[in-house]
């Protein structure tokens, strides 16, 4: 069987600092537990498998493992519900403008290039407001471009190329 890899062992650790925390222990509590269940003062000197019983000592006490994708939204991201549902009117816009349906995706695309952040509920208000600036900045060009098409002429049916 191989060795763990170190990036599992950090995680481990990583896991158990946030278990320290969470049940609120102070440094004198946590490394007399660390003293007392394995006589150690540090949880960098445990094996991976004493690790791993570190971690289920540590949910029998209370504390339970989230996925980050578990998370809470931040008060930020409540702010910006608002904001979310007008990037979604938008994008049903542009949708219409350019006959098509455009998905969240094409937002998220936007909020990555202007701040990196990789979801919507995670943006702060002003980067929401960004995008909903771009989009909307996008919708005017479609209607300044049809507009044109009508003045030139270009968007108009000749009646004389119609078969009936």
């Amino acid at each position: 069987m191989a060795a763990p890899s170190t990036d599992t062992r950090r995680s481990m650790l990583a896991k158990v600092h946030i278990a320290k925390k969470n049940l609120g222990m102070d440094d004198d509590t946590y490394r007399a537990m660390l003293d007392n269940l394995y006589g150690v003062e540090s949880s960098g000197k445990l094996s991976v498998k004493q690790l791993d019983d570190l971690l289920g000592h540590l949910a029998s006490r209370g504390f339970v493992a989230t996925k980050k994708g578990d998370a809470k939204p931040s008060k930020s991201a409540q702010n910006g519900k608002p904001i979310i549902a007008k990037i979604g009117a938008l994008l049903t816009e542009l949708g219409q403008r350019e006959g098509r349906h455009v998905p969240w995706s094409y937002a998220v695309g936007i909020l990555k290039r202007q701040s990196g952040v990789m979801r919507l509920e995670w943006a702060t208000p002003p980067q929401l407001r960004a995008v909903v600036a771009a989009l909307h900045a996008r919708v005017q060009k479609l209607d300044r471009e049809a507009q044109g098409k009508l003045l030139t002429g270009e968007g108009t049916i000749n009646a004389g190329s119609m078969p009936f």
